[in-house]
């Protein structure tokens, strides 16, 4: 199952669980396609976290179409952030997916850290980080 959404912050938050069919990648994007192209009208940032904690790792014909709209969608300067369950999903990850276009975390707050860090575009963002 894949789901996505925008919250107050203007994060678009994605879920996915289990194993997709080529027919959910699709749907999924769809969605998130409409919902980029309406932040980018708007002149806000696109900022992506995308759950998959509860994902499993895809086949490889799913996770092509997977990496082919994220190659077209994403542009330099968008933030997406997909958070893992291990450092194994991790690792395979960074292995599979457009290096220039995601990060992956194992936390759900450090990706959300990142996501906001320097970033005055957002709601609540724009606040850098103090030592």
């Amino acid at each position: 199952m894949l789901d996505v959404d925008i919250d107050d912050l203007g994060i678009l938050r994605a879920t996915g669980i289990g194993h997709w069919s080529i027919a959910e990648v699709e749907a999924y994007y769809a969605k998130l396609g409409t919902l980029v192209a309406a932040q980018r009208a708007a002149r806000r940032p696109i900022r992506v976290l995308i759950d998959a904690v509860a994902a499993e790792l895809q086949l490889p014909p799913v996770q092509a179409r997977i990496n082919a709209h994220a190659e077209r969608l994403y542009e330099p300067g968008d933030r997406v952030a997909i958070v893992v369950r291990n450092n194994l999903f991790k690792a395979r990850g960074r292995d599979v997916a457009p290096a220039d276009r995601v990060v992956f975390f194992c936390s759900h707050s450090a990706a959300e850290t990142w996501l906001l860090a320097y970033d005055p575009g957002l709601r609540g963002g724009g606040q850098a980080a103090r030592s």
